[in-house]
């Protein structure tokens, strides 16, 4: 009798430290979902958690991606396998950022920016004007699609049948509340990096553009900020935007 007793009790304990053991898994569980969650929520403007993620999944010795100090990015090769869904695609340093089409007011003004570059450069035969969405491939783990750029016309040596593939002689970006974090920052400094001589950064809002010029020490100096007439000088190309037709 005393041992069917001790034996029942062995079995409840036992039961119970699995049902402990249980808890505290599920607990776990749930922090770490929730600990998941957060970071997510506070990396979901830059897209890395997710892309690291992402990477560690996908890609392994084999892949075309580059490794630079220890991470894997992503490169042209990935890029061009990203899904045609309507959004726009780019990668930058390496990483994957996806945004909506843009507003209808970006658009208008995107248009009209392009439309008078146009006149003044591509008409003339000096340079040709792309908008968006044109592929531009400035480094091995950098392409984007900026809202405007003009390549000089004796720089065609860069333009291929797919895209362009160095850095632009301008590049303009029209500000949208899914971009303008990227515009200001990540894509200010990749374009510095890659040498793209003038960057006009436009706020539809402010209806202001700020102007970002290469310095002879290869780096952007201060912006200064326009809002009736802006020019783009290099040294044969000139055009002036009249602003108060854009906005």
């Amino acid at each position: 009798m005393k041992k069917t007793v001790k034996k029942t009790v062995k079995k409840k304990i036992r039961k119970s430290h699995v049902a402990v053991l249980t808890g505290l898994a599920l607990v776990l569980l749930i922090i770490l979902g929730f600990v998941v969650a957060a970071r997510i929520m506070a990396d979901s403007a830059e897209g890395r958690f997710l892309v690291d993620i992402y990477h560690s999944l996908r890609y392994n010795h084999e892949s075309m991606a580059v490794v630079e100090n220890g991470q894997v990015k992503l490169s042209y090769d990935e890029y061009i396998h990203l899904p045609d869904d309507g959004r726009i695609h780019e990668i930058i340093d390496g990483y994957h950022y996806m945004s909506p089409a843009p507003f209808l007011q970006h658009q208008r003004i995107s248009r009209r920016i392009q439309f008078q570059l146009y006149e003044q450069l591509e008409k003339t035969g000096l340079a040709e004007v792309f908008n968006a969405p044109t592929d531009v491939h400035l480094s091995e783990t950098s392409v984007v699609q900026p809202d405007i750029l003009v390549v000089d016309s004796r720089r065609k040596r860069i333009l291929s049948p797919e895209k362009i593939n160095a850095a632009p002689d301008l590049v303009v970006e029209v500000l949208s509340k899914s971009t303008a974090q990227r515009d200001l920052s990540l894509k200010l400094k990749v374009y510095e990096q890659s040498g793209v001589p003038e960057y006009w950064i436009v706020d539809p809002e402010a209806h202001t553009v700020s102007v970002f010029k290469m310095t002879s020490e290869g780096t952007y100096g201060s912006s200064r900020s326009v809002s009736e007439r802006i020019e783009f000088h290099t040294e044969r190309l000139h055009a002036a935007v009249d602003l108060t037709a854009v906005w």
